[in-house]
């Protein structure tokens, strides 16, 4: 990175690391890993942080993924030398689906090494590399993944469900890792009838539990370093996806992207889906902020307005509204509220 920068028109004294999404966990990796200090300076964190997946979780993925690819058990050179030679249609087979994850799919690994500690265990501690950071979510995470489901369930598509609400809820029940009752605080936090659809009742219960667990990061990492928080809340946003009747994709996990990297279609097909007139101006105070950040650290260049550091105060204004017609600000109270964040760390390991 720091190698190739200038390559590019960079600064190797100032580097910013960023993503969304897997590219987020990617960025939040460096920001813990020891490996990493000193190699950048900023960082922005786009939807959503995630904690690493355990080493004997990862390897025994790895052992099963090499025993159905028909190359046994072994952790011996000629296990290795068998899974580097299987073909790519092998490897797509047991890959899972364009909607599903394969079962021998593994994210960020807590190896000991590149990441020694979970990620909330280690900015508890201080241990991470102490750069600026942006942090934040969109208004409506989980119509992203619900999306997918139902775009590759049809034709004709099947759209979510009361069933598919039921069991949500029940899993709060059959889960040994969340406390007795978790289930019925569930469904009254979450009653169906407070929603429009079924869709709507599992957006708020997917999207409220990752912006919480983000949240609280933020929270750890602002007592120790400059961070500025946001919401992407334009539910008006282009949607990705093709029309389908009675799904409302609102601002859906990667809306947001299309209004930092305007030339971005969302897949690749390069299907353009214009903003109008009032996300263009959104889209512009957005590209301004981010490109303020990776040049200054401060969002707003300089200054704490439009946009104020996370405090540690909860009830001053410290969360960016990413809306139109103009960027307003929560506090972290409202925020807390408005996704009902007392819930979820009552029941969380975090």
């Amino acid at each position: 990175m720091r190698k190739n920068i200038r390559h590019f028109g960079g600064d190797k004294s100032n580097v910013t690391l960023g993503g969304q999404s897997a590219g987020c966990v990617d960025t939040e990796s460096n920001v813990i890993s020891p490996l990493a200090k000193g190699l950048f300076h900023r960082a922005i964190l786009q939807s959503v942080v995630l904690e690493p997946v355990p080493f004997a979780t990862a390897e025994a993925r790895g052992v099963a993924l090499a025993v159905a690819a028909g190359c046994g058990s072994g952790t011996d050179a000629a296990t290795a030398a068998c899974l580097r030679g299987i073909s790519a249609q092998q490897i797509f087979a047991l890959s899972g689906t364009a909607s599903t994850a394969s079962r021998y799919e593994t994210q960020i690994t807590q190896d000991g090494t590149v990441l020694p500690e979970r990620f909330t265990d280690a900015i508890a501690k201080g241990h991470f590399n102490h750069v600026p950071i942006m942090s934040g979510w969109t208004e409506d995470e989980q119509n992203f993944g619900l999306g997918i489901t139902e775009y590759f369930s049809g034709p004709p598509r099947v759209p979510a469900s009361e069933a598919t609400y039921d069991a949500r809820i029940a899993a709060f029940g059959t889960n040994p890792s969340y406390p007795p009752g978790t289930e019925a605080q569930a469904q009254a936090l979450y009653p169906l009838a407070n929603y429009a659809s079924p869709q709507l009742a599992l957006d708020a219960i997917g999207t409220d539990s990752t912006a919480c667990a983000q949240r609280h990061t933020n929270r750890l990492l602002a007592s120790q370093v400059p961070l500025y928080a946001y919401e992407f809340d334009d539910r008006t946003a282009p949607s990705y996806f093709p029309v389908m009747p009675g799904f409302e994709p609102l601002a859906y996990h990667t809306s947001d992207i299309q209004y930092l990297f305007p030339g971005w279609h969302g897949g690749p097909d390069g299907i353009a889906h214009p903003l109008d007139g009032l996300q263009e101006r959104l889209s512009d105070e957005l590209v301004r902020a981010w490109a303020n950040f990776a040049r200054t650290g401060n969002p707003n260049g300089e200054g704490n307005s439009p946009w104020p550091r996370l405090q540690a105060n909860p009830n001053e204004a410290g969360v960016l509204s990413e809306r139109i017609p103009k960027l307003s600000t929560f506090t972290d109270a409202e925020i807390s509220e408005r996704h009902n964040c007392a819930f979820w760390e009552s029941i969380s390991t975090y």
